[in-house]
């Protein structure tokens, strides 16, 4: 059995990267879905929005 000798302890504690992130910056109204109204004449057509203008801060983590 072959053993190569004493390695010496190495520890590395990575890096962490705070991050600020903010979706929909314009604050545009995405449309996520549709619907349809037929009961109309003419049918009519609305829209569901997605987010809102929201900001999220964080820390991302690598080792």
């Amino acid at each position: 059995m072959y053993h190569p000798g004493p390695h010496p302890y190495t520890r590395r504690w990575g890096t962490f990267t705070p991050y600020l992130q903010v979706l929909n910056a314009y604050n545009k109204r995405n449309v996520l879905f549709y619907f349809y109204n037929y009961d109309k004449n003419p049918p009519t057509r609305s829209g569901i929005s997605m987010f809102p203008l929201l900001p999220s801060i964080g820390f991302e983590a690598s080792f």
